[in-house]
């Protein structure tokens, strides 16, 4: 852990939050992953205000896209 924090992060503090940060995304997806392209879409649309839940509906359209491939 103390070769993360002294490279990329300034302390301790910062690499949980970041790894917390990462695994609450990760689950977000996870929750959308059974939703339909159109649902997708509809999310999408719906966060032009919220980047972060139209970066999730991007992705998780990605993901399901790969996964019907």
């Amino acid at each position: 852990m103390q070769a993360q924090v002294g490279g990329e992060y300034g302390n301790a503090s910062e690499y949980i939050r970041a790894l917390l940060h990462r695994d609450l995304l990760a689950r977000q997806q996870a929750s959308l992953a059974p939703l339909s392209r159109r649902d997708l879409a509809q999310i999408a649309a719906q966060a032009e205000g919220d980047p972060v839940l139209a970066q999730m509906a991007r992705h998780s359209a990605a993901v399901s896209r790969k996964a019907r491939s």
